[in-house]
């Protein structure tokens, strides 16, 4: 499955060293996706993903900060 920004080449099946892919959330973030990748609210969004290189890093929220961030 390729990664559904448009021109970005990376495949999940043959992702490079470092690179996740992330399905599309629900609800308003998915709006706000749908809007920053200037796809219409009739794309269909279900089975695709979006690869991290198009994220930055302070996009990304992981458990491990979290807990990080809860426990101080």
């Amino acid at each position: 499955m390729a990664c559904a920004v448009n021109g970005c080449k990376n495949l999940k099946r043959f992702k490079p060293k470092g690179v996740t892919f992330y399905r599309f959330p629900t609800g308003s973030l998915l709006n706000e996706w749908l809007r920053v990748l200037d796809k219409g609210s009739k794309w269909q969004w279900t089975n695709k993903l979006i690869c991290s290189e198009h994220f930055s890093q302070n996009d990304l929220y992981t458990v491990a900060r979290h807990i990080i961030n809860y426990c101080y």
